[in-house]
């Protein structure tokens, strides 16, 4: 039997008399993450039967390259005709090629291979139709399309997927990242008494520069230690575990060792001092480093911030106005998000 991909405004099967395949009938849901309109009621009807026979299979995500924020799919150009056309021309042999799919549950692919279970190629066909990521290995095509990271990574198949864990590691540092400078741009566009404002810039400048040394901290030992060859530059680069020698009884689990002495070494390392750590970017993970000419200067101040509430050794008042801040916010974001591109494209 075929089977066909049929977009309709509601979950209504279209009535049907020369087909005899299966259809995936794909409806929108009003729901939207952060703006991105991903959601799809997924049913698939058995027009072999008469009537046919339509079954649920939950929630879909379908998101496009470069989609925007409160646009569906079905405003692009592809759809700009579609629900024109007579209802056997809708019929498409599978998603455009910038189109992708992922289950809301993970309890989708078991439901699938239960109503296939007599004809596994109709499982594989129906999988490479809606061009679902996981089972087709798409997930590189899309790690950095804002639609992934704003709504495919917050389905509970993301979290459980094996294919993913790895990302969800990598991810974590970013998402934690992401959430703090939204918090800043809150904090710094409220409205204070005029006598608040600059001590409230104080402590947004130290705030921000935290935020940096945290990302850069945990997303540097996490990525360091997802792979051996990391973990051997690192201990080479290392001065504490450079010169390391193994007894007798430990090489026959030197790689498990190694990595432990490294992951201790990492631990213990303070990340404060962020002109040390983000050449380990480039020595350890090859990463190209952008140009920081604002931090050196920006991590001074954070220390008067931190340490002596916004003054200087001298005892004299450092001044941070709301525009020193939202030029902060732009720097290390642009500078994070050229670093996290990098980490992503790291198998």
């Amino acid at each position: 039997m075929e089977i066909k991909i049929y977009f309709n405004r509601t979950s209504a099967p279209p009535l049907l008399e020369n087909f005899s395949g299966y259809l995936i009938l794909l409806s929108p849901s009003n729901w939207d993450d952060f703006g991105y309109k991903t959601t799809f009621n997924i049913h698939i009807c058995d027009y072999s039967k008469n009537p046919c026979i339509k079954k649920s299979f939950g929630i879909i995500k379908i998101g496009q390259l470069a989609q925007s924020p409160t646009n569906s799919i079905f405003e692009t150009e592809y759809f700009k005709y579609y629900f024109d056309l007579p209802i056997p021309q809708r019929f498409l042999n599978t998603l455009p090629n910038n189109l992708f799919s992922l289950p809301e549950y993970e309890h989708f692919y078991f439901d699938l291979e239960n109503y296939f279970s007599e004809d596994l190629t109709l499982l594989s066909s129906f999988y490479e139709k809606i061009r679902d990521i996981v089972k087709n290995n798409l997930q590189h095509q899309i790690l950095t399309e804002n639609f992934f990271i704003k709504s495919f990574k917050r389905t509970m198949c993301f979290t459980t997927q094996q294919e993913f864990q790895w990302l969800y590691e990598k991810t974590k540092s970013i998402d934690i990242f992401e959430k703090n400078i939204l918090k800043a741009k809150q904090i710094l566009n409220h409205n204070y008494p005029a006598d608040l404002e600059e001590d409230i810039n104080i402590m947004l400048h130290g705030f921000l520069i935290a935020t940096l040394e945290n990302y850069l901290e945990t997303t540097f030992i996490t990525t360091v230690l997802s792979s051996d060859s990391f973990i051997l530059k690192q201990a080479l680069n290392d001065g504490s575990t450079k010169d390391l020698t193994f007894k007798i009884q430990e090489l026959n689990n030197w790689k498990n060792t190694l990595r432990k002495k490294v992951e201790d070494s990492l631990k213990t390392k303070s990340f404060h001092n962020v002109q040390t750590v983000i050449p380990m970017f480039k020595t350890t993970l090859n990463c190209d480093i952008p140009k920081t000419t604002w931090l050196v200067p920006a991590v001074e101040k954070r220390h008067d911030c931190a340490h002596r509430a916004g003054y200087t050794k001298e005892q004299k008042k450092i001044r941070i106005s709301k525009e020193d801040i939202d030029t902060l916010i732009t720097n290390i974001s642009e500078f994070v998000r050229k670093i996290q591109l990098q980490i992503l494209k790291i198998d």
